[in-house]
């Protein structure tokens, strides 16, 4: 066990805890930037963090925070969640955020393992923001109770256990995101998207990237990968802007049933699909494209795509291949 300590550094005070009543304590000191949890801790009731407020386990473990029936942390602006598990059940928020303030700053969840859902809107006076996720796992979550679900095509979409929403219709409202691997279906505007793990999806209809309603500005990518027939890797049915595909594309099923604008159809499981209504400024993919399933194509695309680049060829084993390197463009 560490010993209590409140200790002032060059980046602000720190508080080492080794208690409930000292995690209260320091996070109703707005004085105190770096929360420091010494070891775990249990019964926990749900904590907000100040702007600028930073919660981190202690370097030589992971403390675990179990919480008493409610949710878990609430983020205000500019603050960090690090090296921490954060168990509620599995139906309760164990991160989200107050959108009672103008802007998020920059959030930052680094390896942080939670029981429960991990929730970030852009609603209420949030104007701005920037959220970055490295190293998160959700163990387990249930979000069909969630009231906040995406509307479209007389569908309303259930949350993910992992939930990153821009809901405001003021298109000056800006949230850029550096975020790792997780399936992701847009609804919104998104400026900016990096992602820097690899996107693994299992299941029925299960498809990597999706851009549904909305659009992107520019979005880089790892690795997109589906398992499931029917499960497209990346399906474009809106206009967007640039995409990098870093690590290639590839898909593992056949045709299969997946909602499309709110009616259950039948689609092959494609590496890249560019849809009716949809297009692109530019496409890049480096490490090509790969569809493993019976009778499935590679590409399919019924939309204007300005630049397409594909290095590292594709195949698949309805038969259609073509070597490393091969670059196409349409204008």
């Amino acid at each position: 066990m560490l010993r209590n300590s409140s200790l002032l550094h060059d980046c602000g005070q720190e508080y080492v805890v080794n208690s409930v009543q000292e995690l209260i304590k320091a996070t109703s000191d707005r004085a105190v930037q770096t929360i420091t949890i010494a070891q775990d801790l249990n019964d926990v009731p749900e904590i907000r963090l100040s702007p600028g407020m930073t919660l981190r386990g202690h370097r030589d473990r992971k403390p675990v925070l179990r919480f008493s029936g409610g949710d878990g942390v609430c983020l205000s602006s500019d603050n960090a969640v690090e090296n921490i598990s954060l168990l509620v059940e599995p139906h309760q928020l164990a991160v989200w955020n107050d959108d009672s303030v103008s802007s998020l700053g920059t959030l930052i969840l680094r390896s942080v393992t939670t029981i429960g859902c991990v929730r970030l809107l852009a609603r209420g006076a949030i104007q701005n923001g920037h959220i970055e996720v490295e190293g998160l796992d959700i163990v387990a979550a249930d979000a069909r109770s969630g009231k906040e679900r995406p509307h479209q095509y007389g569908v309303y979409v259930l949350r993910g256990a992992f939930t990153l929403w821009n809901m405001q219709s003021d298109q000056n409202v800006l949230i850029t995101s550096k975020v790792s691997g997780v399936g992701f279906v847009n609804f919104g505007t998104i400026d900016s998207l990096m992602v820097n793990a690899p996107i693994e999806t299992h299941g029925l209809g299960a498809r990597g990237f999706n851009i549904y309603t909305g659009t992107i500005r520019r979005g880089e990518f790892d690795h997109i990968v589906t398992h499931g027939d029917g499960a497209v890797g990346v399906q474009i049915s809106q206009p967007v802007g640039r995409l990098m595909f870093r690590r290639g594309i590839e898909t593992y099923g056949a045709s299969g049933p997946s909602l499309v604008k709110g009616v259950l159809q039948n689609l092959a499981a494609t590496a890249l699909s560019i849809k009716p209504g949809g297009s692109a400024k530019e496409i890049q993919v480096l490490g090509g494209l790969g569809s493993h399933g019976t009778d499935v194509q590679p590409i399919e695309q019924h939309g204007s795509i300005e630049s397409l680049r594909i290095e590292g060829g594709f195949s698949s084993e309805a038969g259609t291949s073509a070597k490393s390197g091969t670059a196409i463009s349409e204008s």
